[in-house]
């Protein structure tokens, strides 16, 4: 069902707009959503959900102490709470992006607790699509477009690699294009879910993968620690998304080259004992 949030109506799912006063219908809140609405109800107003992760759900809400401003509100999943992995990585979360200031990356605006104890993060309201959702509808980009995706992203990269900030999940859907208010194409690096801290205590164990292997730079592809990775890590996946070749294209390349090599190494030495005898 869905709900019309300025008259309150209940309506069919295939319902998109109120047939009373036009206003855009909203999914109605399950019973999670309203004890959650309900814990944060003197800080935010929960709108509409805009879609849910393995870690959280994101709402669209407004911040109450601050004009209503319109704000993405990232909820870490109840069920996860007892996670300390997971639990972890929300943090994280909030605690790199909120020391980026940067016009390329997406600004954190608040980050805290339900009266229920559930995590939250409040972070800039974006509209438009996701660099994957952009390929998917048009296919390839014109080269100036892309160029211009690429600096800007690596503009963003670059306040958080000055501040010892090493994102290690880029790929096409972390990179969101929205506009300014003049149209202008505006490129923001967004979840810094699995970011790691060059200060931070919590390192990932060698052998233990965190991001999306096909965009990987080798070394964090075939896990090394999170310590011993620097930006270049950052930027060899960014390239993959100018190239359009992934990190596992690259590893696919280098491994059939390497058993190739093997192989050819392997029967020229054989030949060579079979000459001796």
């Amino acid at each position: 069902m869905k709900i019309c949030p300025t008259c309150q109506k209940t309506y069919p799912d295939d319902f998109s707009l109120c047939p009373r006063d036009g206003a855009r219908l909203a999914a109605q809140a399950t019973e999670t959503e309203a004890q959650l609405a309900a814990g944060l109800s003197g800080r935010f107003r929960i709108v509409r959900r805009l879609g849910a992760g393995a870690m959280g759900t994101v709402f669209l809400a407004e911040q109450l102490g601050v004009g209503n401003r319109p704000v993405a509100l990232k909820v870490l999943n109840r069920k996860l709470l007892d996670d300390p992995e997971f639990l972890l990585r929300f943090q994280n979360e909030a605690g790199s992006t909120g020391r980026i200031h940067h016009q390329n990356v997406v600004t954190i605006h608040e980050s805290g607790q339900a009266d229920d104890g559930t995590p939250y993060i409040a972070m800039e309201f974006l509209e438009g699509e996701s660099l994957r959702e952009v390929i998917k509808q048009r296919g390839a980009l014109p080269v100036t477009e892309v160029m211009e995706i690429l600096q800007q992203a690596a503009r963003g990269l670059s306040a958080a690699h000055r501040l010892g900030i090493i994102h290690r999940d880029l790929k096409p859907d972390n990179l969101f294009l929205t506009h300014s208010d003049e149209g202008e194409l505006v490129v923001k690096v967004v979840d810094f879910g699995i970011a790691k801290l060059r200060e931070s205590p919590m390192h990932t164990q060698t052998g233990m993968v965190l991001g999306t292997p096909a965009y990987m730079s080798s070394e964090q592809a075939y896990g090394m620690r999170s310590d011993e990775l620097d930006a270049r890590s950052d930027v060899y996946s960014l390239d993959s998304r100018v190239t359009g070749t992934t990190s596992w294209d690259r590893h696919m390349r280098h491994c059939i080259r390497r058993v190739s090599e093997l192989l050819a190494k392997t029967v020229a030495e054989s030949l060579a004992r079979r000459r001796l005898r």
